[in-house]
């Protein structure tokens, strides 16, 4: 019985000695933190409400409302300390949302935060683009566009735009022009697909733009009946710099709104490389791209085509983010499923022919004859 009992108190010892913390038990735990309003003689952040989200995993599990004092500062208390759980502090000031960073109880049963808010503005001129890139990879019949676009508000406060654009009184804060022909943007970093909206030149995001920096990048398609695509491309804010970079020599480009400059390498494939400096709002970039037939994409383009085919596996066809009126469309007709099905055979053709399983001559008639396919069924559902 001794034994028993010694062997307890070093087990207890053990598990109280330093390096081994302790978790508090089940409703012990508190964030604390404080609302800090980064515009200079901004407004006070007495009074906020404020929620506290509860995740376990991606699921949100549950919520908390709390309203900060005189100060700015809130508590909520009683908490789950379980690490397997997140929480996250989130408040509407001034119409535009904030987020703490996700929390979680490690050691110990207290955990600090702040969130930072700004006045809102509606002036448009406190955006800028620091630079903004697009990415073209040509081949026979379809283009894939990448843009990549630096934002930057300049102000010390939050743009929430100016004049609503859905019924429910949502604000465009960015706006995304896209050439004729565009079919499935993808949103790829920095937007949030709910907050995105289809509009008659493109497409409008209606977060809130908070000051500093934000990066945005995104991607489509551009069909055309012939191997020469002509660009008007809008900038709807000034911009320090625009690059405009094509894959390959197998593509004629034309423009006198940009210069040529040197070619650059990428990953083992070259890109002819053009620039702008110093574009004013509402510049249209003008240049055409004329593609050889037969022109095929390097080992870049084989990799977005895998990334399409993930995501066409992923969430299928529907799983594209834009025009969704013509998707829903070419869904009904049955077209989804056969670009699902040519985006997969194609894929695996460009990996028969890695593999040396099949001819080079049988790989580029089978290549173009599936990318003829697709820009078809993409055309159909442009229309």
């Amino acid at each position: 019985m001794i034994k028993q009992l010694v062997l307890l108190g070093l087990l207890i010892l053990f598990l109280l000695s330093p390096g081994q913390p302790v978790m508090a038990a089940d409703g012990q735990g508190k964030i604390t933190g404080n609302l800090v309003n980064g515009t200079a003689a901004g407004s006070g952040v007495a009074g906020q409400e404020l929620t506290l989200k509860i995740f376990s995993g991606d699921n949100q599990t549950g919520s908390i409302t709390g309203v900060s004092d005189n100060n700015g500062a809130f508590e909520f208390d009683e908490l789950d300390t379980d690490p397997a759980l997140r929480y996250q502090v989130v408040l509407t000031y001034q119409q535009a949302e904030y987020f703490s960073p996700f929390l979680v109880f490690a050691s110990e049963p207290l955990i600090s935060t702040q969130v930072d808010v700004y006045d809102a503005t509606t002036d448009p001129s406190v955006v800028s683009i620091a630079a903004s890139h697009m990415v073209i990879y040509p081949e026979s019949g379809l283009l894939f566009v990448r843009e990549v676009i630096a934002f930057d508000n300049i102000s010390d406060r939050t743009f929430i735009g100016t004049e609503p654009v859905t019924p429910g009184g949502k604000r465009e804060t960015l706006r995304f022009s896209l050439p004729g022909g565009a079919v499935h943007f993808q949103a790829e970093s920095g937007l949030v697909d709910s907050a995105l909206l289809l509009t008659p030149s493109g497409v409008s995001d209606t977060m809130a733009l908070l000051p500093g920096g934000k990066d945005v990048t995104y991607s489509y398609f551009v069909v055309s009946d012939t191997d020469t695509y002509d660009f008007e491309h809008q900038l709807n804010y000034p911009a320090s710099g625009f690059n405009l970079l094509v894959q390959g020599q197998g593509a004629s480009v034309t423009t006198s709104d940009l210069t040529r400059q040197t070619t650059v390498d990428m990953n083992g494939n070259a890109f002819q490389y053009f620039s702008g400096q110093g574009l004013e709002t509402g510049k249209v970039i003008s240049f055409s791209i004329a593609v050889q037939p037969g022109t095929a994409g390097g080992g870049e383009q084989a990799v977005l085509w895998l990334v399409v085919v993930l995501l066409v596996a992923a969430g299928g066809v529907a799983g594209y983010l834009v025009l969704r009126k013509r998707l829903s469309r070419a869904k009904a007709s049955g077209h989804g499923e056969t670009a699902e099905a040519r985006l997969r055979e194609l894929a695996q053709l460009d990996d028969d022919f890695e593999d040396g399983k099949i001819s080079e001559e049988d790989y580029h008639r089978l290549r173009s004859e599936k990318k003829r396919q697709i820009a078809e069924l993409l055309q159909r559902q442009r229309e």
